[in-house]
């Protein structure tokens, strides 16, 4: 029995890798049926993520490293706290466009811009200064921090004094 598990268990990864893959994020709906590891089965790959983390405790280290790798978000609650993703790529798209065409983020706080949707005015200084706030209490993901690095962000006040 316990070498069928594994084997269930290797497959449903396999499932999630895809999932991953295609879609850069493991933001799976609990309800969430896909075909299955094998032919003519439906899969509830939602409910097989939420188990994980459920049964992280009982996961071996080799098991937590793989779901690691592939974005996995351990904390079960996440969902009731975090923004929606889609609405961060397109506030961080507005701050990346500032970072072009001014070669910095010094944006006062509340600077607004035309936003992302039609007729909307966005806080982008709003967005920037609740980022540093995140990052501050570790609360930002590994890789919104490195996409914000990457277009200039200055986490600390006067680390970026003096630089153009």
């Amino acid at each position: 029995m316990r070498e069928k598990d594994e084997k269930r268990w290797n497959q449903m990864y396999e499932l999630a890798k895809a999932y991953y893959e295609y879609h850069g994020n493991l933001d799976i709906p609990i309800k969430l049926e896909i075909e299955g590891y094998e032919q003519d089965k439906i899969t509830k790959l939602g409910s097989w993520i939420s188990g994980q983390r459920v049964s992280k405790g009982g996961l071996s280290k080799d098991k937590i490293e793989k779901l690691d790798n592939i974005g996995m978000i351990w904390d079960a609650n996440y969902k009731k706290r975090r923004p929606d993703t889609g609405a961060w790529e397109k506030m961080y798209e507005l701050a990346k466009a500032y970072y072009e065409y001014h070669g910095n983020l010094d944006m006062p706080a509340k600077l607004e811009v035309e936003g992302y949707e039609q007729d909307k005015i966005t806080k982008i200084g709003s967005w920037l200064n609740n980022q540093k706030t995140r990052y501050k209490l570790g609360k930002l993901s590994k890789d919104k921090i490195e996409k914000l690095e990457s277009i200039g962000v200055i986490w600390e006040k006067n680390k970026g004094k003096g630089r153009k």
